[in-house]
C-alpha cells in the first residue's frame, strides 16, 4: 500500500502575511468556454451558515447565491444594483464554481448534501484518524 504524504501547503487556502484569505483565479464549471474568475472561498464557518438556510429542496436561494457572488467573487465584481440581473446560467456556474474551491462536490446532489459528506468526511478524519504509520497491513 503507498502512502502519500501530504504538502500542508495544497491542503491551506492561501493567506496574506495578515491571515486574510488571499483571492484565487479558478476556471468557472459549468460553462463550455475556458472562462475564469477570481474567487475567495466559503470556510468551514460560512459553509455551516448556508446550510442553516438552504430551501425545502437543499439547495440555495436566490438570496444566498446573490450574497455569496457579492462577499466571494472578486472578478468580476458585481455591484449591488447588477446583481438581480445577473444571468441564472452565470449565477449558477459562479456559485458552483465557489462550492467546489471551498471543499464541496456539487454535481447531481444537493448543496445540503454536499454540505453533509465535507461535514461527515471532516468528522469522521478529526475523531477517528487513520495511522498507518509502521503498520504491517
Amino acid at each position: 500500500m503507498a502512502v502519500a504524504i501530504w504538502d500542508k501547503e495544497k491542503l491551506l487556502f492561501d493567506r496574506d502575511a495578515s491571515g486574510k484569505l488571499i483571492p484565487k483565479k479558478v476556471r468557472v464549471e459549468g460553462i463550455p468556454e475556458e472562462t475564469y474568475i477570481t474567487i475567495i472561498p466559503l470556510l468551514r464557518g460560512e459553509i455551516k451558515k448556508v446550510r442553516q438556510g438552504l430551501d425545502a429542496e437543499g439547495n440555495t436561494t436566490k438570496d444566498q447565491e446573490l450574497d455569496i457572488i457579492k462577499e466571494h467573487c472578486v472578478d468580476p465584481k458585481f455591484m449591488d444594483d447588477e446583481l438581480p440581473f445577473v444571468k441564472k446560467y452565470v449565477v449558477d456556474a459562479i456559485i458552483t464554481t465557489v462550492l467546489k474551491y471551498s471543499g464541496l462536490t456539487v454535481e447531481d446532489d444537493t448543496v445540503r448534501k454536499a454540505i453533509d459528506t465535507l461535514e461527515s468526511d471532516v468528522k469522521k478524519n478529526s475523531t477517528n484518524p487513520e495511522d498507518t504509520r509502521g503498520s504491517a497491513t
